[in-house]
């Protein structure tokens, strides 16, 4: 199994808390697929990074996708991964990384979990089968649902389809300059031979998503009360298997 050709892995992170305090970290990442006699060097990687950082700041702060003041972006970590998909050179190569001055909060008030997310699917030209559909994560802790059936509404929906349409265009714009003339956001399969397929249109669901993974760091937290009719003996050893349980 391998990819058809090397890309630069271009990874989103930022986490949950304040701007001193992390209660867990999320990630968004996507791939830029670039020529194998051609691999870009550190310099070029950042300045990529840096010219994607507003683009990416503005669809993190977009008030409309609501990430939450209480989510952060801090950084994008750009590295180059061969065919094999592991580091090209190895130990040799360090991860080009581009960090904002500050954490960046993300707009209004929380009021869903830290595994609240929006996912952004991704096709190809291919109708199906390996490469044909990509996506990644936005976490939405603050994201406005209708009250009536909880979903995002149609006109929140277009609105969002169209700033993730901005954000990979910008990507590719900014890929293309600094990375190569035919460096654009893809979705690569390592299966077999490999497959390698450029983004060709975005879509946003009207469902809100979950990324429990967001939220592994943070304590249950469990709380009992006796019920009347139950002996203290219960209620203790109720308790004491509480003290023992983990989450499957």
């Amino acid at each position: 199994m391998a990819y058809t050709q090397p890309f630069v892995l271009t990874t989103v992170e930022g986490h949950f808390g304040t701007t001193t305090v992390v209660n867990d970290i999320w990630r968004a990442t996507w791939k830029i697929p670039v020529p194998a006699g051609d691999i870009p060097a550190g310099g070029e990687i950042l300045a990529y990074l840096t010219a994607v950082s507003t683009p990416v700041l503005s669809f993190h702060t977009n008030t409309t996708l609501n990430t939450g003041t209480f989510t952060f972006l801090d950084s994008i970590a750009g590295a180059v991964i061969g065919t094999d998909g592991k580091y090209l050179g190895g130990g040799a190569q360090g991860t080009v990384r581009y960090t904002y001055g500050t954490p960046q909060a993300g707009s209004a008030s929380s009021v869903h979990s830290q595994s609240a997310a929006m996912c952004v699917s991704m096709r190809t030209s291919l109708a199906r089968g390996r490469a044909s559909r990509g996506r990644f994560y936005w976490p939405t802790r603050a994201i406005l649902l209708s009250s009536a059936d909880g979903l995002l509404s149609p006109a929140n929906q277009t609105f969002l389809i169209g700033s993730a349409k901005t954000l990979i265009d910008a990507i590719n714009g900014a890929s293309n300059t600094h990375l190569g003339v035919t460096s654009y956001v893809s979705v690569m399969s390592n299966l077999g031979a490999g497959t390698t397929a450029t983004v060709g249109s975005v879509s946003i669901g009207r469902k809100l998503d979950h990324m429990e993974s967001r939220e592994g760091k943070l304590s249950e937290g469990h709380v009992w009360t006796d019920i009347a009719s139950t002996t203290a003996v219960v209620a203790t050893e109720r308790q004491a298997a509480d003290a023992n349980w983990r989450r499957p």
